[in-house]
């Protein structure tokens, strides 16, 4: 009588060309910082002495090409989850009812585009969380107001910031928000481009 050799698990062969460690792995990627603007005050403007302020927007997670921030895209879906202390009380020590940000983008400078953000959310300061987003949505109106302007970059500058008509082509990460740019009434936030290679 021959016997029969049954595996107790069959091979596969795998011949599709997924893999379901795809997303396992961190992709290579570099980084870049949007450069900020120098601010000077207005001839005869009355300066707030404020304090210099910087908040950060530290991630908790490695890998995924964050090594410092959080990404755009976390923080519209409101994940939360990789944010380090999302919950934390932020902007105490600012000593006034709102936060005057600008974003002052190469080549979109002469947009002047600003706007004002509330440091207190029903009576409490905002969080950490709350000022991300916050942050975040106004980058979305300012990108939508830049996709209708021309771009006014240098001369002799190669237009590596001129907006696509899709920003959301870019992968932006919020490092943090502060007042250290020449003018301590407005802030500004550092921004991080990560280009996947």
């Amino acid at each position: 009588m021959a016997s029969f050799h049954r595996p107790l698990h069959p091979v596969h062969v795998n011949t599709s060309s997924y893999s379901s460690l795809t997303g396992a792995v961190p992709r290579p990627s570099q980084r870049r910082s949007v450069p900020t603007g120098a601010l000077t005050p207005s001839p005869g403007r009355q300066l707030l002495r404020l304090d210099h302020t910087t908040v950060r927007f530290d991630s908790v997670a490695s890998g995924y090409g964050m090594e410092r921030g959080i990404a755009f895209e976390d923080i519209k879906a409101r994940n939360f989850a990789r944010l380090a202390h999302p919950d934390a009380q932020v902007l105490q020590g600012l000593g006034q009812a709102t936060l005057d940000f600008r974003i002052m983008w190469p080549g979109y400078m002469h947009l002047d585009w600003r706007c004002h953000f509330s440091v207190y959310d029903k009576g409490k300061y905002v969080t950490r969380a709350q000022l991300a987003l916050m942050i975040v949505e106004a980058y979305g109106r300012f990108f939508e107001r830049a996709r209708h302007a021309h771009y006014a970059g240098p001369g002799g500058e190669n237009g590596s910031w001129n907006l696509p008509k899709d920003p959301r082509q870019y992968q932006l990460v919020l490092r943090s928000i502060s007042n250290l740019h020449g003018h301590d009434a407005v802030f500004q936030a550092d921004v991080d481009i990560v280009t996947f290679i």
